[in-house]
């Protein structure tokens, strides 16, 4: 049997989310990094979620530094899932944070 090369070139994802992200801790030894994240947001509301992933997915953020911000892209369809980090330093909005601020003691 020979592999299709254009089958992955050709993808179509049914579904496609992009979260805007802050890392508020790196942990080297457990291999992962913890993000606040904004799942749902509607200008005048915003839903906050603490979420985790594994450290390799953040390899090409550098410096990967705690209060950094990235943008957390998920794209799936029927028996596939991909997640890609994007650096969003220049992209995420500071401000969208401010509020979650206000409850981290």
């Amino acid at each position: 049997m020979e592999y299709d090369s254009n089958i992955i070139s050709n993808e179509t994802w049914l579904e496609n989310i992009q979260l805007k992200g802050r890392i508020y801790k790196i942990d080297k030894k457990a291999k992962l990094v913890f993000c606040d994240c904004i799942i749902f947001d509607d200008n005048n509301e915003k839903t906050f979620e603490k979420r985790q992933f594994p450290l390799y997915l953040f390899e090409n953020i550098n410096p990967l530094k705690e209060k950094s911000f990235v943008i957390i892209s998920i794209k799936r369809k029927a028996g596939s899932m991909r997640m890609d980090i994007i650096d969003g330093q220049e992209i995420v909005e500071k401000s969208d944070f401010e509020v979650q601020d206000l409850w981290n003691f």
